[in-house]
């Protein structure tokens, strides 16, 4: 693992093998949707600026596919953190509750291809967020907000740049 330094003082996490590639721009940062991302300009063959995630798993400029960053770290660009996904499948792997207080019930439901399915009605909202995580998990599959680990993906890497600077 590489630490690739960006403006503001951040930085973006890659890969021993990927280093070699992104070490060669000199790379910013952008925010989008709160989400910070690693971006550079690039003259050949267009005048264009591209993100370190797609400039790692080859998207060119134009390739309308998304980059997922499974445990939402838009400055992990490491490959296991990486996966090439629809718009639809990235927009399912973000932190949405679907669960909302209403006349003295908890309620839930989930969108499924531009409908919103209801899930039903909850005295716990515990039960409401539940029932809220199954229909993720059903629906979504393995681009669910939190599947795969990726909660305990991004800890794990905390726990590493922590011991990483504690060896400066």
């Amino acid at each position: 693992m590489k630490r690739i330094p960006l403006t503001h003082g951040k930085y973006a996490i890659v890969d021993d093998i990927s280093y070699a590639l992104v070490s060669q721009y000199n790379w910013t940062t952008m925010n989008a949707h709160k989400t910070c991302y690693a971006r550079c300009h690039i003259s050949r063959p267009t005048d264009s600026s591209i993100l370190m995630h797609r400039l790692i798993l080859g998207l060119e400029v134009g390739d309308k596919r998304h980059v997922d960053h499974i445990n939402h770290d838009g400055l992990n660009n490491q490959r296991m953190n990486l996966r090439i996904c629809s718009r639809t499948q990235n927009m399912r792997n973000r932190k949405s509750t679907g669960v909302y207080h209403d006349r003295n019930a908890w309620k839930a439901s989930i969108g499924i291809d531009g409908r919103t399915v209801y899930l039903g009605r909850f005295k716990k909202k515990s039960d409401a967020l539940e029932a809220r995580r199954a229909a993720e998990q059903k629906f979504f599959k393995g681009f669910a907000y939190g599947a795969r680990g990726s909660h305990r993906f991004a800890k794990d890497n905390r726990e590493q740049e922590k011991e990483n600077r504690s060896q400066r």
